[in-house]
């Protein structure tokens, strides 16, 4: 996926936060019991959850 692409070639921490975020979120939504479905939808919501961060320049170092 190119979204997906973008994140691993992007900083490495912004790379770690958005895998974490989209981890938590799966595992939390296990536990509320979401369907299958609805736990893709939220893994994708998860990754665009800091899509600014792709495209966006650093002004300040």
């Amino acid at each position: 996926m190119v979204f997906e692409d973008n994140i691993k070639s992007n900083q490495s921490s912004t790379k770690m936060h958005t895998v974490n975020i989209a981890f938590w979120s799966i595992e939390i939504a296990k536990k509320l019991i979401f369907t299958e479905n609805d736990l893709e939808k939220l893994y994708y919501a998860a990754l665009y959850l800091d899509i600014g961060k792709i495209k966006v320049k650093k002004q300040y170092n």
